[in-house]
């Protein structure tokens, strides 16, 4: 049985077209899901800022929001020598300034400026 050329070139196309079409299926699930998972973090940390805010009058800018995920990465640091896993730590870079908020006991633990510090050889 002989195919001709013609057909290799359409069932070559067609394979392509379905290879291609499944690549942007995947894509825009992708997409969705992470659009899905960027606005649950925004809902937190929104949540996060509402509950601080009670505490503390906080600065007109948007924070950069991290969780503590291991509490011994902080033992060299004495700014935070109570911080616990679960912490965030909430960092307003144009005001200078660092909070440590306990979420379990809705409790600010710690507030402190922020300091950069560059290591040179």
């Amino acid at each position: 049985m002989r195919i001709s050329r013609n057909k290799v070139l359409y069932m070559t196309a067609t394979v392509l077209i379905l290879i291609l079409a499944l690549m942007f299926v995947l894509a825009a699930v992708y997409r969705n899901e992470r659009a899905v998972q960027y606005k649950a973090l925004n809902k937190e940390e929104q949540t996060i800022l509402t509950k601080v805010g009670k505490l503390l009058n906080l600065p007109k800018e948007t924070p950069i929001i991290s969780t503590v995920y291991d509490e011994k990465d902080f033992k060299q640091n004495q700014t935070f020598k109570d911080v616990k896993t679960g912490d965030k730590l909430i960092i307003y870079l144009n005001a200078n300034q660092s909070i440590l908020y306990r979420p379990s006991t809705n409790t600010v633990i710690d507030i402190a400026p922020v300091r950069a510090e560059i290591k040179t050889r």
